[in-house]
């Protein structure tokens, strides 16, 4: 009766739309978000998200939403599972090893990534990873290769991990097909790299420029391997030699059929002709016809810093960064700087469509401005969704390659106008997410005064850091907070500063910002008590240890919230 009059309304009930059109709904939302909006409505709907949601990924979760989830979903019909201990769920790693176990909860589980974990923390992982036997790809922040017990996992093909340059224990894993690997800090003393031969692709981010060479050494027997990418996060080293790679290709690595490289490095003013030489020795016949490879070479107007040459002992201000790099490029992270010159886009294959009408730049995510440049015309229609201003920054000629904009970092060294903070504003409006110093937000601002600019942050920014925290000039006191937390706190999620004390500023940071699910704060002031859970309910706040974690590390404390 109550649907005839329904329809005869014109009006559908949710409960009568078809099961088919409810699963084309929850494909356009995740799992989570499925889950907490429509468990325990009735049977009918608990069924449908017991069937179709099966993807979770907690990296920026309240505490209680994931207690939620965990007690009315039947994990063991999940395949892909991320957790993670980073600024927006401090201590979620540990607190889910606490009351939940891998072994015989996630029987079809194909996907875990598990990152930013305290390195050497005695979580018990890998004493449980040897359950996971449907497991495919694997996901790991961040390891001590020394470390690492045997484990197996027989059906893995792909595997992503930091740690340091120790990967002796990838030996076991003869099916590995995939591997992206990061070389973090130097903790051990074996540097050892090692790849399983079945290997197909192999991507390589590293920072140590002596890193490169044992790169190369690792490049052994890998007869099947067709993917080869190597990232070099900071300048540093020697020039790179086209020759040197092409006899490691050759004789270890036949069957290679695209090689991307990003390699940086530091040269005097009059090194500058040794470039061509360097940039010609990756434009043989092996790498144009062949591997079908083009090099770009940026050199930079002058060097950022000043530089410490320790062949003549004196600070060098003739020092050049310079960037090499395949092209179309194939990495997320772009560095931008103004250039002395560029060397000329080398002899295109016949078949390949001219770069000025094809973007080369696709797969950046992460743009880096390290001094004033405008867009280079490879730039057009590229999808930039996080942006690090260390430089002035003229907005107007950036603009249409930020329009999916999400993250901003207003570095310390940059130069950003009150103008053109608002065009960003108008013009990104996706943006979620900003990091700036307490100073410079106070003046884009004009003292927290800006109508304007404040409402709009209001509406859009979900994460907020204020960085240079360490610095007392750059810390809140309560006056301050009184401030500056009205602009945020209908909106921001996750908050990180810089505090004098954490008397009576804690407890009303909590008070006022009430959607929070993380806060980090650094505490200036030494020798003071430590912050817990029953100190919070002391001060009378809504936080206990069902809806509360706290980890610190000396002055830092993370509150992971619900």
């Amino acid at each position: 009766m109550a649907s005839k009059q329904n329809n005869q309304n014109g009006v559908t009930l949710f409960e009568s739309i078809p099961n088919e059109i409810f699963v084309e709904i929850l494909s356009y939302i995740t799992s989570i978000d499925a889950v907490i909006a429509l468990s325990n409505l009735n049977w009918r709907f608990q069924k449908l998200l017991i069937e179709f949601c099966h993807t979770f990924d907690f990296t920026s979760i309240s505490k209680k939403k994931f207690d939620a989830i965990f007690q009315y979903q039947n994990t063991n019909r999940w395949h892909s599972l991320k957790l993670s201990d980073a600024k927006h769920t401090p201590g979620q790693v540990s607190y889910f090893f606490e009351n939940h176990a891998l072994a015989n909860k996630f029987s079809q589980l194909r996907s875990l990534s598990i990152v930013n974990i305290i390195p050497n923390h005695p979580y018990p992982l890998f004493a449980q990873l040897s359950s996971l036997s449907n497991l495919v790809s694997l996901e790991i922040e961040s390891l001590c290769g020394e470390n690492i017990p045997e484990f197996k996992l027989p059906n893995l093909k792909k595997i992503t991990f930091s740690s340091c340059p120790n990967t002796s224990w990838l030996k076991n894993f003869v099916g590995l097909e995939t591997i992206e690997y990061t070389i973090t800090d130097r903790c051990t003393k074996v540097n050892l790299l090692v790849w399983p031969q079945a290997l197909k692709y192999l991507k390589i981010v590293y920072e140590d420029y002596r890193d490169c060479i044992l790169i190369q050494q690792s490049l052994t027997d890998l007869s099947q391997l067709n993917d080869l990418e190597v990232y070099q996060k900071q300048p540093g080293g020697s020039l790179p030699r086209g020759e040197i790679w092409t006899q490691i290709i050759s004789a270890s690595v036949p069957s290679l059929k695209n090689f991307k490289f990003y390699f940086q490095f530091i040269c005097h003013k009059h090194q500058l002709n040794q470039l061509k030489e360097v940039v010609a020795s990756f434009s043989t016949r092996f790498y144009k016809l062949e591997k079908n490879l083009i090099v770009r070479c940026d050199v930079s107007d002058r060097y950022e810093t000043i530089f410490h040459d320790v062949e003549y002992d004196t600070n060098n201000t003739n020092m050049r960064r310079v960037i090499l790099y395949t092209i179309p490029f194939g990495f997320e992270v772009f560095t931008v700087f103004k250039t002395f010159l560029k060397s000329k886009i080398l002899d295109w294959p016949r078949n390949y469509i001219d770069y000025r009408s094809t973007n080369m730049h696709t797969n950046v995510k992460t743009l880096i401005l390290k001094s004033y440049s405008t867009p280079d015309p490879m730039f057009n229609g590229t999808f930039i969704i996080n942006l690090i201003i260390n430089t002035f920054f003229d907005a107007l000629p950036w603009i249409h390659n930020l329009t999916k904009l999400r993250h901003i970092t207003i570095g310390d060294d940059a130069a950003l106008s009150v103008e053109d903070f608002n065009i960003l504003l108008d013009h990104a409006s996706n943006l979620r997410s900003l990091t700036a110093k307490k100073s410079r937000l106070k003046f884009l601002t004009d003292n927290w005064t800006d109508t304007c600019i404040c409402n709009r942050l209001t509406r859009r920014i979900r994460s907020l850091k204020f960085s240079s925290d360490r610095n007392p000039s750059q810390c809140f006191d309560i006056n301050e907070l009184e401030r500056i937390l009205p602009i945020f706190s209908s909106q921001c999620q996750h908050l990180s500063l810089g505090i004098h004390s954490h008397n009576k500023t804690i407890d009303f940071i909590l008070r006022k910002m009430c959607h929070l699910i993380s806060l980090h704060v650094f505490i200036q002031r030494k020798n003071f008590p430590p912050i817990t859970v029953e100190w919070l309910q002391q001060q009378n706040t809504r936080f206990n240890g069902t809806n509360c974690i706290i980890t610190n590390a000396r002055q830092d404390y993370y509150f992971w919230l619900g």
